[in-house]
């Protein structure tokens, strides 16, 4: 994780539900940006043992955010550096005014351990809030995203590699 630029703006996340409520926010560091991306490096903004990681104070996590992808990815690290795995949002692509990042959650999520064993979640809360609630169109960029996730894993693509590479 050294090498990169820890005193970058702070930078406000600030998600909503796909019913237009807010979700808890943060704020990160901006490691990184290019006109696909935004990288940042925040801490735990949620601690708590989920079922398939823990998230404890001190853990690091490395958020990609892209301007036109119908997903993110954090890389999650323990305080010793330990690589935890990788946590994917379903989500709108990114707006971004230049402090905060706004994106919708579409409830859909992907866990990936670091051997790239993986599990698929929230898909029922994705039927109820996003699939009855949203236009198809919505629907269907969501399923086209997890898609696309779900190839590059299997292809042991760019997306689920340690965060260095972006």
């Amino acid at each position: 994780m050294a090498g990169h630029n820890l005193n970058g703006p702070r930078v406000h996340v600030r998600p909503r539900w796909a019913d237009d409520q807010s979700k808890p926010s943060w704020e990160g560091t901006l490691i990184h940006r290019s006109p696909e991306m935004l990288v940042l490096r925040a801490g735990v903004a949620h601690p708590g043992a989920y079922g398939f990681v823990t998230l404890e104070p001190g853990d690091v996590f490395f958020e990609r955010y892209w301007f036109h992808r119908w997903y993110n990815i954090f890389a999650i690290y323990d305080e010793g550096e330990r690589f935890k795995g990788w946590y994917a949002n379903i989500s709108t692509p990114i707006a971004f005014d230049g402090e905060t990042i706004r994106y919708t959650d579409l409830d859909l999520d992907l866990w990936v351990w670091p051997d790239r064993r993986f599990v698929v979640l929230d898909e029922d809360e994705f039927a109820q809030r996003v699939e009855r609630e949203m236009p198809a169109s919505v629907v269907a960029q969501a399923r086209a995203g997890l898609a696309e996730l779900l190839n590059d894993l299997a292809a042991e693509g760019p997306l689920f590699r340690e965060h260095s590479s972006y």
